[in-house]
């Protein structure tokens, strides 16, 4: 299996970032407002068929420029899917941890030094779940 270089992974990687932006900047509060429904719903709508169709169409057309044929193995191959192993849990179990550090202290930090700073994405804002907002569970 041959790497893809830098450059067209840095062009794949800018594109779904930009395209990840007005979906969540532009569309997502768009939909909501016109619509009248709450924002999760427009991101997972949004989300899914904006961003990551897009990405695994790019992906089915890389693999047919290459030749591959799109079967459980090669898919299975491409993936690397097997079992984790003990190390494999280890440092997955580790990186949790530090990330988990790290994003706590940059989310204190930030609340150190702008003190009104919201953690909550603009797009996701949600009003507390309510019996008459149950049905939001379903999404």
């Amino acid at each position: 299996m041959k790497p893809l270089r830098l450059m067209p992974s840095t062009l794949i990687f800018v594109s779904a970032a930009m395209l990840m932006g007005v979906i969540t900047h532009l569309c997502i509060p768009f939909l909501s407002e016109v619509a009248g429904l709450e924002s999760i719903i427009f991101w997972f709508i949004c989300g899914g068929l904006g961003v990551f169709t897009p990405l695994i169409i790019a992906g089915v057309m890389m693999l047919r420029k290459e030749g591959g044929k799109f079967t459980k193995e090669t898919f299975v191959e491409r993936l690397r899917f097997r079992p984790m192993t003990r190390r494999d849990w280890r440092y997955s179990l580790l990186a949790l941890v530090v990330i988990g550090l790290l994003t706590s202290g940059i989310m204190i930090a930030m609340q150190v030094l702008f003190s009104d700073f919201n953690h909550t994405p603009s797009f996701m804002t949600l009003d507390p779940l309510s019996p008459r907002r149950y049905w939001l569970l379903l999404a």
